[in-house]
Formats: C-alpha cells, sequence, structure tokens
C-alpha cells in the first residue's frame, strides 16, 4: 500500500510520501514515479492532446 499511496501521490503532485520512493529505487521505477509526476503536472488532458496527432487539426 506504500507503493500506491506514493503512485497517487505523484500523480496527484500532492508531494506526500510514505518513504516507498528514494534515491535507492531502480532507475526504471524512478523513471515511471517521474514520467508520473510530469503527467500530474501538465494533467491527463493536455498529454493525450500532445500524444493525439488527430487533436493537432481543426475539423473542416
Amino acid at each position: 500500500m506504500p507503493a500506491l499511496f506514493d503512485t497517487i501521490s505523484a500523480l496527484s503532485t500532492v508531494g506526500l510520501s510514505t518513504g516507498a520512493v528514494g534515491a535507492d529505487m531502480p532507475g526504471d521505477l524512478k523513471l515511471s514515479v517521474a514520467f508520473a509526476m510530469w503527467l500530474g503536472r501538465l494533467e491527463f488532458i493536455a498529454v493525450l492532446a500532445l500524444l493525439l496527432p488527430r487533436s493537432w487539426t481543426r475539423p473542416s
């Protein structure tokens, strides 16, 4: 449960931690937590619009 709490905290950019996330984590887990923080900071809808090329054009 501490890992789930830290993941939700990263997605919502609250800043709380149970200590499951730290400097001693493997690199791929650090990258996934950093991506969750980035996703939470930019909001899900903005990231989806960025990643879906169909949203870049105006309907004609």
